[in-house]
């Protein structure tokens, strides 16, 4: 079936050979005869895609912490200029106001993605695959139901 796509369309770089391409992968990908030797992987792409997804990883992680950690150097330098000025030291800064529970709305997300993920590998006829998406599901409707029946803390006004 890839030879069927026109010299012209396989080499070119305009969206028109892009089109062609794709569709013949996705013709091929019906058609049950697509492999994964046979979907062309350039060198850069191979090195670029795993090297973003971790970047991305450490980003997630390290990003709050930075961002917490800067905060708290700026509420110290704060109390430095405090002190620096005559005020009297403040034990501890206003703590922030308590964030509201969205115990709902995480479930009613978390379990959307659940069934975003398994309805369409199950609908191409992946099954063994869509039962990952059953994960998010069971952990979204907990939370739905943890925001349905625990009270909500008190708030502080």
């Amino acid at each position: 079936m890839r030879k069927s796509i026109s010299k012209t369309a396989a080499t070119g770089f305009g969206a028109a050979s892009f089109l062609a391409a794709a569709s013949a992968l996705g013709q091929e990908i019906a058609a049950g005869e697509a492999r994964p030797e046979s979907v062309p992987m350039d060198g850069a792409v191979a090195i670029v895609v795993p090297v973003a997804f971790f970047a991305m990883l450490v980003l997630m992680v390290f990003l709050p912490l930075y961002m917490r950690n800067r905060r708290r150097a700026v509420d110290a330098q704060l109390q430095r200029k405090a002190i620096e000025a005559g005020m009297q030291f403040i034990p501890q800064l206003p703590p922030p106001p308590p964030r509201p529970r969205h115990d709902k709305r995480t479930g009613v997300i978390v379990a959307g993605l659940g069934v975003a993920l398994a309805v369409p590998l199950a609908l191409i006829g992946r099954t063994e695959i869509a039962v990952f998406g059953l994960a998010p599901v069971i952990l979204g409707l907990a939370y739905f139901l943890v925001g349905a029946f625990l009270p909500s803390p008190p708030s502080s006004k």
